[in-house]
């Protein structure tokens, strides 16, 4: 009979050599797809005409009878002279987002990964940007949609979360954030689904995006900040307000043992996931220290997130129905 130690060993063994197979792969759907450049100059004017129109337009079905911006946008940039503050604080940047390299951005796909809170990017989204910007030289955008702010650090969770994007190959010029009394950081506080989609929605048409990525209903940690962004994004589906192009996913949730299996986690999902992003080692490297730039964040038990969590080495997504 067979010693128990050994086929645990056996399969352990067995599990990591296939997860080292398996780490830098990628799989999208079939249904994906990359843009294709416009025929002319008139599809370009169009498209401009569109924009200054300042879409979604009203009404409460997701497009929002809201300002997108009664909340305080801020558009982070190298200087850092904007981004955090305090919530429901006065100042910050005050208008509609922005195309950024226009002229060059045809025939790239535009990514938009929405998350609640300054870190989320690189604790839970951090292969899936990867790809994009390293594999596919994809436009990929962050609206973060809280500073932060919970423990009264949210100016320089701005800063941090600039400093990671760019380690993770995101513009500074395509990272956002948002300090609006609606939606704060906090555990406690059910953000509204509609004002939170219209929020949301006016950026993905403002900036013609054609993949949104964000939490899926169980949010991945539970945080009742991230399921919000599930419930306003199936809001947008389900009234089918969305651009035209963009396809909407969710962050699938696992249950703690596989979400801590880290390595040993990883052809589970592959194999059964239609849409997987898996880092490599020196992906991987970026990821930690992205992290590292979270320095307010940075405590001992994100550091053990950091080692064994599965979802710094594999993200599978979702597509999200009504």
């Amino acid at each position: 009979m067979l010693d128990p130690m050994v086929v645990v060993a056996c399969c352990a063994g067995l599990g990591l050599t296939l997860s080292f197979l398996t780490l830098g792969s990628s799989r999208l759907p079939h249904h994906t797809h990359h843009r294709q450049a416009p025929g002319g100059k008139e599809e370009e004017d169009e498209e401009e005409e569109e924009e200054e129109e300042g879409r979604p337009g009203g009404g409460g079905d997701g497009r929002g009878d809201d300002d997108p911006n009664d909340g305080r946008l801020f558009r982070l940039r190298g200087g850092g002279g904007r981004g955090g503050g305090g919530e429901g604080g006065g100042g910050g940047l005050r208008g509609r987002s922005s195309r950024s390299g226009r002229g060059s951005a045809f025939g790239r796909r535009r990514v938009m990964i929405v998350t609640a809170h300054p870190d989320d990017e690189v604790m839970f989204f951090g292969p899936t940007i990867l790809h994009f910007t390293r594999q596919e030289e994809a436009l990929v955008y962050i609206l973060c949609m809280s500073t932060g702010n919970y423990y009264g650090q949210g100016r320089v969770r701005g800063q941090e979360l600039l400093a990671s994007c760019h380690l993770l190959g995101v513009e500074s010029d395509n990272v956002t954030i948002y300090r609006c009394d609606d939606l704060p950081d906090d555990p406690d506080v059910v953000w509204p689904t509609v004002r939170t989609a219209n929020l949301i929605n006016h950026h993905l048409h403002a900036l013609d995006v054609d993949m949104v990525v964000t939490f899926d209903m169980g949010g991945v940690s539970g945080h009742i900040n991230h399921s919000a962004l599930f419930f306003a994004l199936q809001h947008l589906v389900e009234r089918e307000v969305l651009p035209p192009r963009c396809e909407p996913y969710a962050l699938d949730t696992v249950g703690i043992v596989r979400k801590y299996s880290s390595l040993l986690d990883v052809p589970i999902s592959y194999s059964l996931s239609s849409c997987a992003f898996t880092v490599d080692r020196k992906n991987h490297a970026i990821l930690q220290r992205a992290m590292r730039a979270h320095s307010s964040q940075y405590a001992w038990f994100r550091r053990l997130y950091m080692f064994f969590s599965r979802y710094v080495l594999i993200n599978t997504l979702s597509r999200v129905t009504p």
